[in-house]
């Protein structure tokens, strides 16, 4: 043929007939290496290997999840602690100016980010009579969520951060004693 190189042609034709291959070092296609030793030619994973990786992965999983899960319900807990601070500085702003501490929200002009509707709040945080943030489900309000004016009050926040029947219940007074009662992360 034309523009062809005659020593490719003989080339295929060593191959074809089981001489020297260029791509493997040394030895033709039977599998031998350099110095006559039988290598196996390995082409992926073995299933057994496979197995063990998988087999690992799952191990490394079963024991990072709930480690992963406990943080991630802790961080959560950020959220009421956080909300209780502020609604102790509302009070101790409100008292200021009162010389009574406030019994709603409203008085004291503490409100959750967004509105009603698009609050992300996970808690329903407690003030006397007054309530505001998330709908409970199936957790119960502190019968102790009370407010003495001329006294003191304690602020409730009550949540259930996990899913699971026991509620985080966490509160403040006017003395900046932050207590969880109930923690719904170490249940």
């Amino acid at each position: 043929m034309p523009g062809r190189d005659s020593s490719t042609h003989a080339g295929r034709a060593a191959r074809v007939k089981g001489g020297p291959c260029p791509r493997l070092r040394g030895g033709p296609l039977t599998g031998r290496g350099p110095a006559g030793s039988t290598a196996r030619r390995q082409l992926g994973f073995s299933l057994i290997e496979l197995m063990i990786v998988v087999v690992l992965i799952g191990i490394l999983a079963a024991v990072a999840i709930p480690n992963f899960l406990a943080y991630q319900a802790r961080a959560k807990q950020s959220e009421a602690k956080i909300n209780l601070a502020a609604i102790y500085t509302a009070q101790a702003i409100y008292f200021a100016e009162q010389n009574v501490y406030g019994e709603t929200f409203g008085q004291i002009g503490f409100a959750l980010a967004g509105t009603s509707e698009t609050s992300t709040a996970r808690y329903r945080y407690i003030l006397g009579s007054d309530a505001i943030g998330a709908e409970l489900d199936g957790c119960s309000l502190p019968a102790d969520a009370t407010t003495t004016p001329s006294a003191g009050f304690t602020a409730f926040a009550v949540g259930n951060i996990d899913g699971d029947v026991t509620c985080d219940v966490w509160s403040i007074d006017q003395d900046k004693n932050l207590e969880n009662s109930t923690n719904d992360v170490s249940q």
